[in-house]
């Protein structure tokens, strides 16, 4: 398949979505999922590389769907962090260093 055949199922695919369906996957999910509300797919966050497949970014979708959650509703349970978890000081300084260090190597160059 090429892209443009890629593009022609994954729009069929959406517009057979329905608001109805949307919002049943919306209540039949568990608390640490969210749900696309242009494909009723669920996933642990809304990213956007699953967004890219709808050609939106995540600001044009919270836009559009502003109601719908970008994490799982449980704080718990959001990808990426173990309840609890915090960076020490002195490691959230290493990380912002190495931010600005990265954001300034192509200046110097």
């Amino acid at each position: 398949m090429n892209a443009d055949e890629i593009d022609a199922v994954w729009a069929a695919h959406e517009s057979t979505v329905s608001a109805v369906e949307v919002e049943q996957v919306v209540s039949d999910a568990a608390e640490d999922e969210v749900v696309c509300r242009v494909c009723a797919e669920r996933f642990g966050q809304i990213t956007d590389q699953h967004l890219q497949t709808h050609g939106m970014s995540l600001s044009e979708y919270q836009l559009e769907h502003t109601d719908a959650p970008i994490y799982p509703s449980d704080p718990d349970r959001r990808p990426g962090r173990e309840p609890g978890f915090s960076h020490s000081e002195e490691t959230k300084l290493k990380i912002g260093e190495k931010v600005r260090q990265s954001r300034n190597r192509g200046v110097d160059e």
